[in-house]
C-alpha cells in the first residue's frame, strides 16, 4: 500500500515538473495589456457607432490575441461588456480610465501614453530615476505654463507675505488697483 503511494506521488511530482508554471503577469504588464486592448478596438471604430454585439465580438477577438492575458481579459469582457461598450463609444474615451476601474491598473497612470511620449523623445529612461526626473521635468513645465495663464498662487513664500501686507496696508481702491496689476503680472 505504501509503496503504490509512493509511486503515485513520484508520478505526480515528475507531471508536474514536465509542465511550464502558469505565467503570471506583472501590474505593469497588465495595465499596458488591458490599455492596448482597449485601444486597438476604440482604433478600429473610430467615425462609426457600432453595436454592442459588434463591439463585445471585437472585444473578445482581441483578448484571444493576448497568450498571457487572455483569461483575465475574457473575464472582464464578459462582466463588464456594458461599461465597457459604453466607454468605448464615449467621445472622451481614456483607456487608462476603463482600465483603472476594472482595477487593471493601480495607479491613475497611463503607460500607453508613456510609451507614445518616450517614443517620440525616441530614447527610453534607463532607469526609473532618469523616468522619474522626466515626469517631473514635464509636471515644472505644465505648472510654469499654468502661472502664466491663470492666478495661481506665487511661488516664493515671502512674495505671499510681501501681497498679503500691502493688501492689508492699503485701502479697498488701492487693493483692487494692487490685485488687477498682480493678475496683470501673471
Amino acid at each position: 500500500f505504501r509503496d503504490h503511494r509512493m509511486r503515485l506521488s513520484l508520478l505526480l511530482s515528475l507531471l508536474c515538473s514536465l509542465f511550464p508554471l502558469a505565467q503570471t503577469l506583472s501590474p505593469l504588464e497588465t495595465c499596458s495589456l488591458c490599455q492596448n486592448s482597449l485601444h486597438t478596438v476604440h482604433s478600429s471604430f473610430i467615425g462609426r457607432s457600432p453595436s454592442k454585439r459588434l463591439m463585445n465580438n471585437q472585444l473578445k477577438r482581441e483578448c484571444r490575441r493576448h497568450y498571457t492575458y487572455r483569461r483575465r481579459c475574457l473575464a472582464l469582457v464578459k462582466q463588464y461588456c456594458t461599461y465597457m461598450y459604453a466607454e468605448l463609444i464615449s467621445p472622451s474615451f481614456k483607456p487608462v480610465k476603463v482600465c483603472y476601474v476594472l482595477n487593471e491598473c493601480v495607479r491613475y497612470d497611463s503607460v500607453v501614453v508613456d510609451e507614445q511620449l518616450a517614443a517620440l523623445n525616441e530614447t527610453l529612461p534607463s532607469s526609473p530615476d532618469e523616468y522619474i526626473q522626466m515626469r517631473e521635468q514635464v509636471v515644472e513645465r505644465v505648472i510654469k505654463s499654468l502661472r502664466k495663464t491663470t492666478t495661481l498662487p506665487p511661488e516664493d513664500d515671502q512674495e505671499v507675505d510681501d501681497f498679503l501686507n500691502a493688501i492689508d496696508n492699503s485701502t479697498s481702491t488701492q487693493k483692487s488697483t494692487e490685485l488687477t496689476s498682480v493678475i496683470g503680472e501673471s
